[in-house]
């Protein structure tokens, strides 16, 4: 057995059951954010009022999980909307040049480009537009990393839903793309 494929397979496990785990905390974190709305976690209704226009979100993550996971928390906002997805760096590009999203958020390791590359790309020529990064591999160093090429916050996947949500509200409510 050759020591570095087994190693590589160690990381693409450990990576795989980071993933599941951040998964059960987000299905967790979704019945704690459905009863602030009074409502059981199977669904709610929203009375229909005139609501500012609704902020469009993309989401780029390999995991067509962590992608369906963030759909759901992202559909139970009202203002929030889902516009695309993408399961790679590359493709986030594309669709953040297309869709022209409020808002971009980022897993860091995608095949193609990684989300440092592509948010250096979507902020190149999207410069308003908020993007957050929403990874298992959180360090000072992914920050810092992010931060240069524009990327606004890095939020660590194992923290649960109430930082992502909280970022995605921040970022929105800053930028002037969403009125």
């Amino acid at each position: 057995m050759d020591p570095q494929n087994f190693s590589l397979r160690n990381t693409e496990v450990l990576a795989i059951v980071a993933a599941a785990v951040g998964l059960i905390l987000l299905v967790s974190d979704l019945r704690i954010f459905a009863s602030t709305f009074n409502a059981p976690a199977t669904g709610f209704r929203i009375r229909s009022r005139t609501v500012a226009r609704t902020a469009r979100i993309l989401v780029a993550d390999d995991h067509e999980s962590m992608r369906s996971a963030v759909r759901c928390l992202v559909s139970m906002n009202p203002r929030w909307e889902i516009c695309g997805e993408a399961d790679d760096g590359r493709e986030a590009v594309a669709k953040a040049t297309e869709l022209k999203p409020d808002l971009v958020l980022l897993d860091f390791k995608m095949p193609g480009a990684n989300g440092i590359q592509a948010g250096s790309e979507i902020c190149s020529t999207m410069p308003t537009t908020p993007i957050l990064m929403y990874t298992l591999y959180k360090t000072p160093e992914l920050e810092v990393a992010a931060k240069l090429v524009g990327i606004r916050q890095v939020v660590a996947k194992e923290g649960g839903t109430a930082d992502l949500l909280s970022a995605i509200e921040t970022e929105l409510a800053s930028s002037h793309s969403v009125h």
